[in-house]
């Protein structure tokens, strides 16, 4: 079962605004959840990648970002958003 974790980042006040347990996603498919995760994300700006014990690395998510406005203020911010995604036999 794929299962996703989402981290929100207030890229430009410079801290984390918050993350998800990791959660089942609405598909297996990598292709359709990027881009449903692109749509409500923003544009694709690089992956997140882990060291494997025999030195390759292993993709393990995408980092995304849009321009956003504070709700209170509403002035806008640069959002990012880190999704990492992993197989687990059950949550």
């Amino acid at each position: 079962m794929l299962a996703i974790r989402e981290l929100w980042v207030n890229k430009t006040g410079n801290y984390i605004v918050g993350d998800s347990r990791y959660y089942q996603p609405f598909t297996e498919d990598l292709g359709t959840l990027f881009h449903s995760l692109r749509k409500e994300y923003g544009r694709c700006t690089g992956n997140i990648y882990r060291d494997t014990p025999d030195g390759t690395p292993d993709k393990i998510g995408w980092v995304f970002e849009k321009l956003a406005k504070y709700e209170d203020t509403g002035e806008p911010y640069m959002a990012e958003t880190w999704v990492n995604y992993r197989y687990v036999k059950e949550l």
